[in-house]
């Protein structure tokens, strides 16, 4: 926000500013609809505007490439074999089809609308949606002044330039076929982009106009303040979640090491099930966020995070054996019998191993 109005046209220039620096840094795809209206709106032609846009996905699929054949060339060099059959692998988004890319295209402009109109804040939902409306019917207002006196073809591209943008922002959606992290969303702050711009345009703004740039900074500052507010209370959230389950993991080790015929870092322990938590009272709007929708626990259940926890967190010589032996623990009919902790009996010594089990162990 502060950076815009350093770069105001006919004062200095259209490409300076942190706004023609983070241009220049960013490999020309991922900005290519923004920088195409910052373009439109200072006056350039249909034509050079349309060039630079290739350029710029030119730029953006040479980069691609350049990063998937980088991949090949780790890939062989550790022995490692790519991922696949997973929502974000190679293979799913190489075999998108046609019809694919135009069902996950709608779906990525409604999620991408929820996201602006249901963003997580401390504010009410109410509060979220008629700011975001407001900056919205701004936005619009500001654009169509732009487009006085264009060409019907710089017109024409303007508004397919702003209509893509919803899409832009959440292009990960299309590539991870619906899977989408919110941490992956990363270009929703393209949404303010267009108001601060388009309020920033004019070297001699009048009276009004200068109103209404104050007035699209001001909310668009009250939405970045929510979103500090979240972050920390997220952080937080974890934290807490963190502290809880330390103490849930060092009560569980006092169960382990009191079971009649445990001897630490000789038995092999075998966890079943995952921790069960109430979300923390306060918290629980905050659980619409992706990652923080489970209350914030380790996978006990699997060799590789128990053993890591021991090690890293408890600092506890507990002996964690490999997978095979979790796996056969979880079907043994006696674990199954056995009750979810912290009730009496749900830490057994079976078969020379010792198993806690944490809860039903989930399919």
């Amino acid at each position: 926000m502060a950076a815009l109005p350093l770069w105001i046209p006919g004062r200095h220039g259209d490409d300076r500013g942190l706004y023609g620096l983070l241009s220049e840094l960013s490999v020309g795809g991922h900005r290519a609809d923004p920088d195409g209206l910052h373009w439109m709106a200072s006056g350039q032609a249909f034509r050079g505007v349309f060039r630079r846009g290739l350029i710029s996905i030119g730029m953006l699929l040479g980069g691609g490439i350049v990063y998937a054949l980088m991949l090949v060339l780790v890939w062989k060099v550790t022995g490692n074999a790519p991922a696949s059959g997973s929502s974000n692998s190679l293979d799913v988004m190489l075999g998108l089809t046609l019809r694919d890319f135009l069902r996950l295209s709608v779906g990525a402009y409604g999620d991408t609308f929820s996201r602006l109109f249901r963003a997580v804040t401390p504010y009410s939902s109410r509060v979220v949606t008629a700011v975001t409306g407001v900056i919205g019917l701004l936005t619009a207002g500001m654009f169509a002044l732009e487009l006085k006196g264009k060409g019907r073809w710089e017109i024409l591209l303007s508004i397919v330039l702003a209509g893509l943008i919803p899409l832009g922002m959440n292009f990960t959606y299309v590539l991870s076929d619906g899977m989408v992290h919110d941490l992956m969303v990363y270009g929703i702050w393209l949404s303010y982009l267009p108001c601060l711009t388009l309020a920033c345009r004019a070297a001699s703004p009048t009276q009004a106009r200068k109103a209404v740039r104050w007035l699209c900074f001001g909310l668009v500052g009250v939405l970045l303040y929510a979103n500090v507010q979240t972050a920390n209370v997220l952080h937080l959230k974890k934290d807490m979640e963190h502290d809880a389950f330390l103490s849930y993991m060092t009560r569980v080790v006092y169960s382990m090491e009191s079971c009649e015929g445990y001897i630490p870092g000789k038995t092999p322990v075998v966890f079943v099930g995952l921790a069960r938590f109430d979300t923390i009272p306060g918290f629980e709007e905050y659980t619409r966020v992706t990652g923080a929708d489970y209350p914030g626990v380790t996978g006990m259940q699997e060799d590789f995070r128990a053993r890591a926890y021991f090690q890293y967190v408890l600092n506890n010589p507990a002996l964690i054996p490999g997978s095979d032996v979790f796996a056969r623990m979880r079907e043994d009919p006696r674990v199954e019998a056995m009750p979810d902790y912290p009730l009496s009996g749900s830490v057994a010594m079976i078969d020379d191993v010792l198993v806690v089990k944490l809860s039903k162990p989930e399919e």
